[in-house]
Formats: structure tokens, sequence, C-alpha cells
């Protein structure tokens, strides 16, 4: 935000101690040069210097004229010189300091403004020449005191104002910042500078509508002034008003192509299939013009990897990483893409590495544990202790910011319920969550939802219009988040995300309400202190097999900790895929983290022990030709001819998502980290799921499922269990046909579909949560 505005003034000319008999050519060479005749003042002071070699007025004139026409070297050189003849000569080290600054030798140049300001204190130039030079070497709070002493003596001095202001934001001196350009303006309010950084201030202490206003009255008299443009795109980026910003972007590239900026945030802000070219061409350009910037490389990566170019951007962030190795989003970034990608462990070598280097990255720690529940299976005690860990580095139970609640203990009252999500749009949780609040019973609870998208979109309307109050803590602090859940005297408050991406556990551990619950988004442990609860069933975590792997008192919700709603957009259920093909498809729509050495060693046994049988393997990984080619790979190793296997990336809509059943007659879940919504999808289309009950939630989750749905048959106990049930019940035509056009009546009569029901039991759950913390806390 800072700008070398050197303040070079023709006063220095005449300065200094030189013969009475050459003071009318000084006075010539002064007056050719202030009317801008350099070459004549040049050739007066060359005049000067032949009849008298040491007079330091020439040659400090000499060089003055060469720093105007940007000659550095020469001017030096004569300044230098004029220094020695005349050493106590400020306004000469003034110059000279000019000089080293415009040669970009900062350091050099504040020596030489330093030695100006002691040799005379009160030249107010000098002193605001070193202020300058303090600001752009960084040293902002040296310069602050240097523009406040100018401005004792010039408190009109619209540039000290200016300048003052810059060194208070760079600062973090949001209001003082202000505070100084506002008395900029009031004494020169056509001052642009003034005017655009008073909107940045206004950006960077998060008064948005505030920074609009200025960069809009900028743009009211200079319409095509770009760094406005940029700014206003900026902001109205935080405000989330995207389509506003990618206007401004665009505009500004209409009038400078290359600005590295515009088309950075071009590209990241863009969003959705229609504007993908858009977004990489934007991004690819920037990267261009910028090959040393590692950070628009890696947003080049990130939008390749939104835009399913995996290949590309697994590239791009290997070259980011040799650029920057310790570059940590990028380490994340591309482990979490090598797991998307079903190379698991090396994803986890990735995080390991992260964890050993740096102690403060709680959003990769929680990656890390997150993906540790994809693998060791039967080793609930290792996830355990490092979900502790996870506690240990980056909880903060020990600085907790509020010891007092003042929640009105009254038994009976009406509860506030607070839930946290950054998940508030079109995502898997809300056929989950969705249903429940909307559920919910308004004499016993008063909802909230506390909404960390990044996005909006119809999802997140509908849950708008369900929820008693919305409250958008996106870009808060942990501290302004935890103030304004404390401020709303929530009395449960539920985690929906654990340790999954873009979680808030860093805000949960500053305990902003009495009673802490995780459920539904996360199957396992957070590991925190200040988590009091996890919401939970009998299935999949039975009593003596889950209580002592979690930091958090397990509640069991009767019935089962979920309900479901179906997707409206889902098609009708038609017959079994077998009856059109001649064969059995086996099938699997879950995410490639999931299919495990240990899933395919499984599948592979199923086809096998299921002659002429197929997989049809969706996710969306397989948009990437490398990955389906591993993904043959693996099973070719396993004796399985390609042509056995089917697969196909990510559809548009649900419908063709759901549609896509039609093709397949028996899913197949993958272990130790089941499906849940993918499960929920197959049965309302017909399709039945052979499930494995493992040893902990997420490798149980199946089977709480369909055995609450009836479904023993489908729930298998061990590997080749899971062998023998997928094999017989592809053999069993009339099984298939019966299941396939009764499952959809099952599902709705059961009590995943009863709303009201589920309402009551976790309202059940909440109000003895409440009972024991009324008693507990007097």
């Amino acid at each position: 935000m800072t700008q070398n505005n050197w303040a070079v003034k023709s006063s220095y000319m005449t300065k200094g101690v030189s013969r009475h008999t050459l003071a009318p050519m000084h006075q010539l060479a002064s007056d050719h040069y202030l009317a801008g005749r350099m070459n004549e003042a040049m050739d007066a002071y060359r005049q000067i210097l032949r009849i008298d070699a040491s007079d330091a007025i020439a040659l400090h004139g000499m060089g003055l004229i060469d720093l105007t026409e940007g000659q550095t070297k020469s001017a030096l050189d004569a300044l230098e010189k004029a220094i020695a003849l005349d050493l106590n000569n400020s306004e000469y080290h003034v110059t000279l300091g000019i000089a080293h600054s415009m040669n970009n030798s900062l350091n050099l140049a504040k020596l030489s403004f330093q030695e100006a300001v002691r040799l005379k204190p009160s030249n107010l130039n000098a002193r605001y020449n070193f202020a300058l030079c303090l600001l752009n070497l960084g040293e902002s709070k040296s310069a602050v005191g240097e523009f406040r002493r100018i401005l004792k003596k010039q408190a009109g001095n619209t540039d000290a104002l200016l300048h003052l202001g810059l060194a208070y934001l760079i600062e973090g001196a949001f209001s003082r910042a202000v505070q100084y350009f506002k008395r900029c303006l009031q004494l020169d309010p056509l001052n642009t500078k003034a005017r655009i950084n008073l909107g940045n201030a206004y950006q960077e202490d998060g008064l948005f509508t505030q920074a609009v206003s200025e960069y809009d009255a900028v743009l009211n008299t200079e319409p095509h002034n770009v760094e406005a443009l940029y700014n206003l795109g900026l902001v109205l980026k935080n405000l989330r008003e995207f389509d506003n910003a990618v206007a401004r972007f665009r505009e500004i590239i209409v009038y400078q192509p290359d600005h590295i900026g515009a088309l950075n945030n071009l590209g990241t802000t863009l969003e959705g299939i229609v504007n993908k070219e858009e977004a990489l061409l934007s991004l690819g350009k920037a990267s261009d013009l910028a090959p040393e910037n590692f950070v628009i490389l890696f947003n080049l990566a990130t939008r390749q990897k939104d835009f399913l170019e995996w290949e590309s951007a697994e590239i791009n962030y290997r070259k980011v990483l040799k650029m920057n190795e310790d570059f940590k989003p990028a380490n994340t970034n591309l482990a979490n893409l090598l797991r998307d990608t079903g190379r698991l462990d090396e994803a986890i070598t990735i995080y390991r590495g992260l964890l050993s280097s740096a102690s403060d990255l709680s959003n990769a720690h929680s990656d890390y544990l997150a993906n540790l529940n994809y693998i060791y299976e039967g080793n609930n005690e290792f996830i355990y202790q490092e979900s502790l860990e996870w506690e240990r580095r980056h909880g903060d139970a020990k600085k907790e910011p509020y010891s007092v609640f003042r929640n009105e203990k009254v038994a009976e009252r009406r509860l506030k319920i607070g839930y946290v999500s950054p998940d508030f749009h079109e995502h898997s949780i809300n056929y989950f969550f969705s249903p429940l609040l909307s559920a919910h019973h308004q004499k016993n609870v008063e909802t909230f939802c506390f909404s960390d998208n990044s996005y909006d979109d119809e999802a997140t309307q509908h849950l708008v219009s369900a929820a008693d109050h919305w409250r958008s803590i996106q870009g808060m602090s942990d501290m302004q988040a935890s103030k304004l859940i404390r401020d709303d005297g929530i009395d449960v408050l539920v985690d929906l995300t654990g340790h999954m991406a873009k979680n808030r556990l860093t805000m949960f551990s500053l305990r902003p309400s009495p009673i802490q619950v995780t459920w539904l988004g996360y199957p396992n442990t957070t590991g925190l202190a200040t988590m009091d609860y996890r919401l939970t069933d009998d299935i999949s975590d039975p009593e003596g097999l889950s209580d002592i792997f979690h930091s958090e008192k397990i509640i069991r919700v009767p019935e089962g900790f979920l309900c479901y709603r179906p997707s409206d957009m889902a098609p009708e259920v038609v017959d079994p895929a077998h009856q059109g093909k001649g064969f059995v498809t086996f099938g699997s729509f879950n995410n490639l983290a999931k299919v495990t050495t240990v899933t395919i060693d499984t599948w592979a046994k199923c086809l096998i022990a299921t002659p002429g049988s197929r997989l049809y393997v969706k996710a969306l990984a397989l948009s990437s030709p490398t990955t389906k080619e591993r993904f043959y790979s693996r099973f070719e190793e396993r004796g399985i001819n390609r042509a056995r296997i089917q697969l196909a990336p990510r559809v548009v809509t649900i419908e063709e998502h759901l549609s896509l059943y039609a093709g397949v007659d028996i899913a197949l879940d993958t272990f130790p980290y089941n499906g849940t919504t993918t499960t929920f999808e197959a049965l309302w289309m017909g399709v039945p799921v052979i499930t494995l009950m493992g040893q902990r939630h997420a490798a149980r989750v199946g089977s709480s499922i369909l055995l609450r749905l009836g479904l023993d048959d489908l729930v298998a106990e061990n590997y080749s269990d899971f062998v023998r049930r997928a094999s017989n019940l592809a053999s069993n035509k009339t099984k298939l046909l019966e299941l396939r056009h009764n499952l959809r009546t099952i599902l709705t009569k059961s009590n995943f579909l009863n709303y009201d029901r589920f309402a009551s039991r976790m309202e059940k759950c909440y109000r003895d949560m409440w009972l024991t913390w009324c008693e507990s806390s007097g």
C-alpha cells in the first residue's frame, strides 16, 4: 500500500557555500533547472566547475539533474563529491538519500536521511523522506513517530497525513489509519490515494460496506481507476457478491490485460463448469506473468483440482513445493488430492511430514485424523491417542476465556440449540440434518444455525427458512464466533463436522456454550477436552467397544442416530439391471479414499465367485485417466479383466446420479469406512447393499442402517462372509426382484423417515444433557 514519493525540492540548489563571484552563475543554473531546461542547467554547472572544480553547489545541481533524468549512477557520483566538499549540508544528504532510494538501496538511503535529520532536526523535508524510507523498509512503527513529528510542525501537511495513515494501516491500527485518511481528505477532498486507502483501512477492519462506499466515490469521478476497481473487487469477494466481484476483475482486465492481481482473483472467484475455461485461462496467464509467484501457481492447481483436472493439479502442486517446500497449503492440498485419487498411504505420509515439521497446523492435523478412519481397522487405540494429540497441540481448554455461563438454569424451559457447520449448502450431511431442523418442536427448542459456508445455494435457503435464527460466522475469528454464540445464550452447541474439512474445533475449544456435542459429520472422537458428548447409537458404537476410545461421553440415541430425507429429484425405481443385461452388476458410488486394498481384494473375490458379473464404480476422481488406469491395474493384479470393470466420474445433477443405480443390481459397501449417504441412496433406488460389520463407528454405520431396516441378510461378519452373501444374493434373482421393488417402501415406513419421532429422541438427549449440567453446576 506504500509507494515511493520522495520529496525532491529545487531549493537544495541555492544552499551551501560558494564564492561570491559565482553566485550569478549559480542563480542562472538554478533558473534553467526550475524552468525545465535541463541541458542549459547542466551546461551552466559544468561551466562553474571549469572555474572551480570544488564547487559543491554545482556538483549537487548536476546530481539533481541526473536524478531528474533517471541517471542514478552519475547522480550518486556527483552527490558523493558534493558531500565530501560540504559534509554538514543537510540538504545534500537528503538528495543522496533520494538517489539511493531510486537505485533501490534503501538501507543506504536510510543512513543518508538519518544523517540529514541529525545535522538539521528542523529540516522537515529530510524528516519526511526519512519517514518514507522507513515505511518502505517495513519499519512502519518508526515511520509513525517521524510523520507525527512533522505534523506537529505542519498540521496541514496532506502528504504526511496520507503516509501516517498508511503506516498505521500496515501496523494494523485500522481506526487510527481511518482517522488520518479522513483528516487528509478534509484538507484535500480530491486526494484519490487517501480515498482508496481509507477504503482499504475499512476493508482490513472488516467494515466492508464502508469500504465499498469509498471505492465507489473514487469511481464516480475516475471510472477507470484500476486501483479502486481492484480493491472494490476484493471487498465484493469478501462480501460474497461473487458476480459483482467478477465483473470488476473483468473490467480491470479490459484496461490492463496483464493485471496479475485481477487475473488471479478472477480465476479464483469464477465458479461452475460454465466458467471453467475462463477461470483456468486467467490463472494460467497470471502464473505465466509471475512465474516466481508460487501462490498464484497454487491457486491454479487448486482450481484445476476443483474442475477435476487431476493430473495438471498434481503436477502444479509438486512444482509449488519445489519452489517452496515449506508452503503448507500445497502440502495439504496435494495430500488431499492423493487421498481423493485412491492413494491414501501417500497422503498420510505427507500429513505426518507436516505434523512433524509444524505444530500449529490444526486443519492439516484434522485432515490426518480424518484419513486415519479409512484404514487401521481394529486399531482404535491408535486413532484415539492421535486425536488426543490434536487436543494437546491445538486445544485451548486451558485458556478458556469464559468460566461462568449466565444461561438460566430452569430444567424444563425452552432450550437454545446451536448447530455449527461449513456445509449448510448442497452437501450430503443435509440429507440427515435438514429433516431434523425442520422437525424440531418449537415448544422444546429454539434453533440457531451458525454457518461457516463459503457460498450459499438453494439448499442453504431451505435451511435458513427452517431455522429460528441464522448466523454467518464466515470470516470470523474463533474468538469473534465464540462471542457471538455466547451472546446468543446457546445452551447446547452441536458440531456437525468433527475433524472433517473446514471444521471449527478450535472455536469449540474456547467453550462458547455450557454444553458441547459432536454429531453426524465425523465417525470418531474429536479428542477435545471441551467436547462433552458424542451422539451415536448402540450398533455403530456399542457399549464395551467404543467408550474407552472417546474423550466425549457417548450418548446412544434410541433407534439410531440418523434420519434421512431422500432427494425430491429421485427417479422411479426400475426393474433389476440383470434382466436387460443377462448378468449381475455389482456397484459402488463411494469416494475412492474408501476403496482400500482390502476392499478391492474382497470385491475381486465377489466377481470371481459370481461368474459373468460386472463391477460398476462411480467416483469423482475417475475423471482422471491416470486414476482410472491405476484402478483397472489393481483389479487385473487380482485376476479380473478390465472388461468386467466399468468406471464413471461424477455427473452434474442428483437426478442423473440416482438414475445410474438403474444399472446396478447389488451395491458393495466399502470398509473399514462404510458409505452412509450412498447406502441410503442405493436403498431408495431399490438396490440392496452388502456391508461388513467392523470394529468402530465408520465400519459399523452400514450395519446400523441395514439392521434397523430388518435387512440382516445383507450384513456380513467377515470378508469371506461378505463374498458369500454377495454371490448368494446375485444368484437369487427372485430375491433381487423382491428387494428392488420393496426397499423404497421399507425405508419409507422406517424410523429413518419418521422425522417427528427422530426430533423427539434428539430433543430428549439434549434435555438430559441440560438437566445434568444444571445439577452439576449448582
